[in-house]
């Protein structure tokens, strides 16, 4: 545990916050994010195949 902590520490603030905030969401509201990404870039890329 303390060396996770230690790794957090050395990331770039950014990148820390973006995985201290995913590991405080649960699995289904992180799930549900990702599959909003997933169809939103489904529909970009069908919009632009033509």
């Amino acid at each position: 545990m303390k060396r996770a902590k230690r790794e957090e520490k050395r990331l770039p603030t950014r990148l820390g916050r973006v995985i201290r905030g995913f590991e405080g969401k649960t699995e289904e509201q992180a799930f549900k994010q990702k599959a909003l990404f997933f169809r939103k870039y489904q529909a970009y890329l069908c919009s632009t195949k033509k």
